[in-house]
């Protein structure tokens, strides 16, 4: 007995002009531009009331520089989900 044949994956096959654009990847881009802009400017803000200490601002641009993956993974994530139609 051989390996049990799968379903296409959706749009494999079909040109790319044919395939729809998803409504949620154009959301998602927008949402992700905005929320890094604002991110950004609110991180750069709040750095300016660090202490004048080169650990502590170390430490707050390593936070910085992460905390914003989450939401992003999320994002990427809500626009890559199936609408179920």
């Amino acid at each position: 007995m051989g390996p049990v044949p799968q379903p296409p994956l959706p749009g494999i096959g079909k040109p790319p002009y044919v395939r729809a654009m998803r409504w949620r990847t154009p959301i998602g881009g927008l949402i992700l531009l905005a929320g890094l802009i604002g991110y950004a400017a609110a991180a750069v803000t709040l750095a300016d009331g660090l202490p004048d200490n080169g650990l502590v601002e170390a430490l707050y641009y390593l936070a910085a520089g992460l905390l914003w993956i989450p939401p992003a993974v999320a994002v990427i994530g809500w626009t890559k989900r199936d609408d179920g139609g």
